[in-house]
C-alpha cells in the first residue's frame, strides 16, 4: 500500500513538471491542472484518513484508482529517457592512443613453451 502511494505520488509529481515544461501545448496544461489536483486530492484523502477510524474507506480507493487513470492515461510520454549517448572519439593515429607493447623473453629463459 505504501508502495502504490509512493509510485502515485511520485510519478504524479513527475507528469506535472513535465507538463509544466511543455506551456505552449493547451493538452499540457491541462495536465498539468489535473496532475496538480490529483497530488491535492492524495494528499488529503492520505492525511484524513490516518487521522480517522475508518482510515479505508471506498473513497480512498477511488482517490488511488483516479490517480492511477492519471498516470495510465496521460498523452505526455512520462517515460525515462534513455540515458545520452556520448559521441565517439575521432579516431586518431597518434592521439591518446598507446602502442601494444610485445613481450620479450627473459635473458635468462628459453623462449618458448
Amino acid at each position: 500500500f505504501v508502495a502504490l502511494c509512493w509510485i502515485l505520488v511520485k510519478g504524479l509529481r513527475k507528469l506535472r513538471q513535465i507538463a509544466t515544461a511543455q506551456s505552449g501545448d493547451p493538452v499540457a496544461k491541462d495536465e498539468e491542472i489535473l496532475s496538480g489536483h490529483m497530488l491535492a486530492v492524495m494528499a488529503g484523502v492520505l492525511v484524513t484518513g490516518s487521522f480517522l477510524s475508518n482510515a479505508y474507506y471506498p473513497l480512498m480507493y477511488m482517490s488511488l484508482g483516479l490517480a492511477g487513470a492519471t498516470l495510465l492515461g496521460t498523452p505526455l510520454d512520462i517515460s525515462p529517457a534513455p540515458p545520452p549517448v556520448a559521441p565517439a572519439p575521432a579516431a586518431s593515429e597518434h592521439r591518446g592512443v598507446l602502442p601494444r607493447r610485445r613481450l620479450r623473453p627473459s635473458a635468462g629463459r628459453p623462449s618458448g613453451g
